[in-house]
């Protein structure tokens, strides 16, 4: 799998999450959401978001080795 097809799964693995997040947050607003919702889920936006950027600056390096060597 190439990083950009790791990198789109990625992302859209975390679009559904995000939607069904939204979803049961709808219904769910007690402490224990607002806790999982700290705890989890902001944790988990950083580590997504960190991981994209990683994943696209991985992606330009490698474009650019191929570019250079062809």
């Amino acid at each position: 799998m190439s990083v950009s097809t790791g990198r789109a799964r990625l992302f859209d693995a975390y679009k559904k999450l995000r939607q069904s997040w939204q979803r049961t947050s709808q219904t769910w607003r007690d402490e224990s959401h607002a806790e999982f919702e700290r705890q989890t889920m902001d944790l988990l936006d950083k580590q997504v978001r960190t991981s994209l950027n990683a994943m696209g600056q991985i992606n330009e390096a490698i474009d650019k080795v191929r570019r250079e060597c062809s």
